[in-house]
């Protein structure tokens, strides 16, 4: 399977409002996105994702540390806004 982590984005607008700002969405600051197979899986603070993916069991593994492999790419001074594809 494989695993992108998007880590320490800066600020993560979202579209859920919960009770945030006011807006259309949340913002997340120091954020991160994991993707599995091309597709988002979680969006979380970069503590809270550090906490799931440490807790999170899985059947395939690298052989090296029990983890699954994870490609990370450090995404500190960027901003990420959802996009609205009309298909």
């Amino acid at each position: 399977m494989a695993k992108i982590l998007l880590d320490h984005i800066d600020v993560l607008a979202t579209m859920d409002d919960n009770g945030g700002s006011g807006g259309c969405g949340d913002e997340i600051n120091d954020a991160a996105i994991l993707i599995e197979d091309g597709v988002i899986t979680a969006a979380a603070t970069h503590q809270a994702m550090q906490q799931r993916l440490n807790s999170t069991p899985s059947p395939e593994r690298d052989g090296r540390d029990g983890r699954d492999e994870l490609e990370v790419i450090d995404m500190r001074g960027h901003i990420v806004i959802p996009g609205m594809v009309n298909t």
